[in-house]
């Protein structure tokens, strides 16, 4: 059942059960626990330790030398490639449990970098490199999909 609710005012511990709509405004004073999730605008203060949907941000994994891309552990993750020459970089085939995961690989400074997966990329077969041009600011952007890493955005990577 869906009920409209116009100026709502609670006051001590209530539930609020079903579908339901309020138009105009809901004065809240304390905290409020939401569970299935809250649809519509949301504003005021909130700590991110106390959302539990709230997305954590990405701490970047740092090239500084040769070495191996850490396939996330959750959506995303942002490889910064910063060594003094070009890079030898490995990037593991994705398994089963990776689908939907991302990774952008961000080149800082002007060296041709090369990431190799034994898979290759785009399904290509096991020669499949990507090398970043001599230049700073060139990324790839990758998505396992299918056991495969499908690269779904890319400036100044060649793919071989």
């Amino acid at each position: 059942m869906t009920t409209n609710l116009d100026n709502l005012v609670l006051s001590g511990n209530n539930t609020v059960a079903g579908n339901e709509t309020i138009a105009g405004t809901l004065a809240v004073t304390g905290a409020i626990t939401a569970t299935g999730g809250v649809a519509g605008n949301v504003t005021g203060n909130a700590s991110t330790a106390t959302l539990a949907t709230s997305a954590s941000p990405v701490v970047p994994q740092v090239l500084s030398g040769d070495g191996a891309i850490t396939v996330p552990t959750d959506r995303l993750a942002l490889v910064r490639v910063t060594k003094g020459s070009a890079a030898a970089i490995t990037l593991a085939t994705p398994l089963a449990g990776d689908e939907g995961k991302e990774i952008v690989v961000f080149s800082e400074t002007a060296y041709a970098h090369q990431i190799t997966c034994p898979d290759g990329f785009n399904a290509k077969g096991s020669s499949g490199t990507a090398t970043a041009s001599a230049a700073a600011n060139n990324y790839i952007r990758l998505v396992a999909f299918n056991l495969h890493w499908r690269v779904i955005a890319n400036v100044n990577f060649t793919l071989a």
